[in-house]
């Protein structure tokens, strides 16, 4: 099944408040997938489609979710300290 992926950092219509959302393919409203993760900044999707990767832009931390159980571990940052570079996919590893 094919998925978009976003975040929200606004709530908006009073329908969709701060968290990750996936819409399926042909869905006509997004589902909430995770609620209550501070201030969502970025989004990304490993490059099999089982791992999603959000950062959070107060605690300068980045979160991985397994798409298949649903568990959440943090994978970097945190406490304000910079991240650096963490390498999800090669161009090479999407393009296949």
């Amino acid at each position: 099944t094919r998925a978009l992926y976003f975040l929200t950092k606004h709530e908006y219509d009073g329908n969709y408040p701060w968290g990750v959302y996936r819409v399926d393919s042909g869905a006509t409203q997004p589902t909430l997938i995770e609620a209550n993760i501070g201030t969502p900044g970025g989004i990304a999707i490993s490059a099999d489609g089982k791992t999603l990767y959000w950062t959070d832009d107060q605690s300068d931390a980045v979160f991985q979710k397994d798409l298949a159980t649903g568990a959440i571990q943090s994978i970097g940052g945190g406490s304000g300290r910079q991240l650096g570079s963490i390498v999800i996919a090669t161009l090479p590893d999407l393009l296949q």
